[in-house]
């Protein structure tokens, strides 16, 4: 019995001796199979006449599970595929594991990790396998792409293993982290760096690799950070600043008022309302405007009566007081309600009209 041209079997005699196959099952490893019958030039035993009734083999061809490795230790056997192996009535095919692709001879892997973006505030990035060694010949690029005015961090956790030599920087293995053209390290070996603080909002990590090695790769977290703004200040102590904050970051707030009787200028220009942005450059995106204090203008003329300052006569703004008299004894003072006043009245510098009306004497 032949398995292609691997003998499986050579069997005589009859049922019950050593060399009868008895009911044993053969199974080839391809689809062919040959069984040679061959007698000689006679049919005695000891002189006598034997009629030898041969021999009778029942076959089936059943589908041959590629996929699984033989029972025969003995045989050499190459793994058909390098990942998953499908097995199917008349054939196989192969997979890979997530993050590899299928190569032309349609069965080996290798790792898809060229430009993989990253475009979240915080996350991991892995060598391809982690935490098993990683393969061989990899050209992995990673991008970490966030808004501008963010500032990546990375910190290497966990395993950190990329082979290297003892006298020789790198010479197999590398992995290299960018900002922009600029590279800022170049690491192997076991022992990985402290947090590396890019100051950037766009990082590029290369990992390539050698045809050889067994080492297991490395494990990062990024974290990012807004940029800060410079802590606002005031242009005067009539100046309020709200919310008031220890740090102010990309697009924090804040909103300036003024204290009663001030108002806000931009230059020549009066405000409403105030607020300023912190921008992704680190600066507010308009200046602080001033206070003001607020002018009454000057004071109003009372007819048949007068008036006094009683803070400083050349000040008629905000808080500028003055006394309003009627000329007596002909007039004396009403408010504009309808209700008399004191002959003299006395009122902040903004008030209602009054009037001096004449007095009939008797």
């Amino acid at each position: 019995v032949f398995d292609d041209n691997r003998e499986m079997g050579r069997f005589c005699g009859s049922k019950g001796s050593r060399s009868h196959p008895g009911h044993r099952r053969f199974a080839s490893y391809g689809n062919r199979m040959k069984i040679e019958f061959h007698s000689d030039f006679s049919n005695e035993e000891n002189g006598l006449a034997v009629f030898y009734k041969g021999f009778q083999a029942f076959y089936q061809a059943v589908d041959f599970d590629e996929c699984a490795s033989p029972d025969d230790n003995s045989l050499t056997w190459t793994r058909p595929c390098q990942h998953i192996c499908h097995n199917y009535i008349g054939g196989y095919s192969c997979s890979c594991f997530h993050g590899y692709k299928l190569q032309s001879d349609n069965r080996s892997c290798k790792a898809q990790c060229s430009d993989l973006m990253f475009t979240e505030e915080l996350g991991n990035i892995f060598s391809p396998g982690y935490p098993e060694p990683y393969p061989p010949d990899l050209n992995c690029t990673y991008k970490i792409r966030l808004e501008q005015g963010m500032h990546i961090s990375l910190k290497f956790i966990e395993i950190f293993d990329i082979d290297d030599h003892p006298q020789a920087p790198c010479p197999y293995d590398t992995l290299k982290i960018f900002v922009g053209h600029q590279l800022l390290r170049n690491l192997c070996g076991r022992h990985p760096p402290d947090i590396i603080k890019t100051q950037s909002h766009e990082v590029d990590i290369l990992f390539q690799t050698d045809d050889s090695g067994d080492s297991r790769g490395w494990k990062i977290f990024y974290t990012s950070e807004a940029i800060q703004c410079p802590t606002p200040l005031t242009l005067d102590e009539f100046s309020i600043i709200s919310p008031k904050q220890e740090v102010y970051k990309m697009h924090d707030y804040f909103v300036l008022s003024c204290r009663t009787g001030y108002r806000l200028m931009e230059g020549s220009k009066e405000l409403s309302v105030f607020t300023a942005v912190c921008q992704k450059d680190g600066t507010w995106h308009r200046p602080v405007p001033r206070c003001e204090i607020v002018s009454c203008g000057e004071p109003m003329v009372l007819r048949n009566g007068h008036h006094k300052f009683l803070t400083d006569p050349d000040r008629v703004t905000y808080q500028s007081k003055i006394v309003y008299s009627c000329n007596q004894p002909y007039y004396t003072m009403v408010a504009t309600s309808g209700m008399h006043a004191t002959t003299s009245l006395y009122i902040p510098y903004i008030m209602h009209p009054i009037y001096c009306i004449y007095v009939q004497l008797v």
